[in-house]
C-alpha cells in the first residue's frame, strides 16, 4: 500500500505546487526503495551527504575521469606511451577508459563484431606482464583483438555518469513501483522533469567528491552548449607544467538552458562558486548569499 504521506508530496507536485522539502523527502524516500535505480540512489546519497561523498556512481565516474586525464596528459609533447614500460595502474586505467567510452563507439573502434567486450578486456588485462620496476608490458600473448581493444581505449572520452533523462526515468518508475504514482500521471510527471533536474543540480553542485584517499574533486555547476550541466575538475599531469592543471568533465548531463532557469546573477564566467538554492515555485537556480 502506498505511503499516504508521501502520495500527498507526489500529488502536490503534480498540481503544481512545486516545494523543495517535497523533493528532498521524496528522493530520501526513493533512495531507500530504489530497487537497483543508481541515478535515482545517487541523487538520494547527494541529497543525505551534501558534504562530501566518496562512494557511488559519480564517485567512479570521477576517479576514472582522473585516471584516464592523468594518463594521456602525461604523455603530452613527449614520447607516446612505451608498451614496455606502462604505469603500475594501467590495467585500472584501461577499466577507466573501458567505462567511459560508449559500446557502440567501442565496438566501432575496436572493430569487435560480435565479441564481449567485458569478456576481452578481462582477457586483455590479464595478460600483461610485470616488469621488476613494477611497470607493465604487453605481452606476444596479446591477440589481435585484445590490441585493438587496447589501441581502442587508448583515446580519451568525456562521458557523463548520467542525464536527466535517465534521472527522470528512474524516479518515475520507482515512484510507480511504491504506488505513489499513477500510470494516468505519468504524462504530467514528465512535465514536471525541469523541477526535477534543477533540484538534482542544485544538491549536486559544490559537493566534494573524494575518488581516493588524498584526492577530492568539487562539483560544479556550469555551462556546456548553452545547456547547465554538473563538472567534475579533475588534477591533470602536463610535462613542463608545474603544478596540477584541472581539466573537467560533464558528470551529469541536461537540456536545460541557463537562460531559462538561472538568475543572472548566478552565473558568473558559466562557473558559478556560491552555494545554490532551487527557487520555486519560479523554478530558477540562484545564488544562496
Amino acid at each position: 500500500m502506498a505511503d499516504p504521506a508521501y502520495r500527498a508530496r507526489v500529488q502536490r507536485f503534480l498540481g503544481g505546487d512545486i516545494r523543495v522539502d517535497d523533493l528532498t523527502r521524496l528522493f530520501l524516500y526513493a533512495r531507500a526503495h530504489s530497487d537497483g535505480r543508481a541515478c535515482v540512489r545517487e541523487i538520494g546519497d547527494f541529497v543525505a551527504h551534501q558534504e562530501e561523498r566518496n562512494k557511488g556512481i559519480v564517485t567512479r565516474d570521477v576517479r576514472d575521469w582522473f585516471l584516464t586525464t592523468w594518463f594521456h596528459t602525461s604523455h603530452i609533447g613527449g614520447p607516446p606511451p612505451d608498451a614496455r614500460r606502462l604505469p603500475a595502474n594501467f590495467t585500472e586505467v584501461l577499466s577507466a577508459s573501458f567505462r567511459r567510452t560508449p559500446p557502440n563507439i567501442l565496438r566501432d573502434q575496436a572493430n569487435l563484431g560480435h565479441g564481449d567486450p567485458n569478456k576481452l578486456l578481462r582477457a586483455l588485462a590479464g595478460k600483461f606482464v610485470r616488469n621488476d620496476d613494477d611497470t607493465l608490458s604487453v605481452s606476444p600473448n596479446h591477440t589481435s583483438a585484445e590490441m585493438r581493444l587496447l589501441n581502442a581505449l587508448m583515446n580519451i572520452t568525456a562521458r557523463p555518469a548520467f542525464d536527466d533523462e535517465q534521472l527522470h526515468s528512474e524516479l518515475s518508475d520507482t515512484l510507480r513501483s511504491l504506488g505513489l504514482l499513477t500510470k494516468g500521471e505519468k504524462v504530467r510527471f514528465a512535465e514536471l522533469k525541469p523541477a526535477i533536474t534543477l533540484y538534482a543540480l542544485s544538491v549536486m553542485h559544490n559537493c566534494v567528491i573524494r575518488f581516493e584517499a588524498d584526492r577530492t574533486a568539487t562539483l560544479k555547476l556550469a555551462v556546456a552548449g548553452d545547456v547547465l550541466t554538473i563538472q567534475a575538475p579533475v588534477p591533470a599531469n602536463f610535462p613542463g607544467v608545474q603544478g596540477p592543471v584541472l581539466i573537467s568533465s560533464s558528470i551529469f548531463n541536461t537540456a536545460l538552458p541557463p537562460r531559462d532557469h538561472c538568475r543572472p546573477e548566478l552565473l558568473n564566467g558559466d562557473r558559478p562558486s556560491a552555494t545554490v538554492e532551487l527557487e520555486t515555485p519560479s523554478l530558477l537556480l540562484s545564488p544562496l548569499l
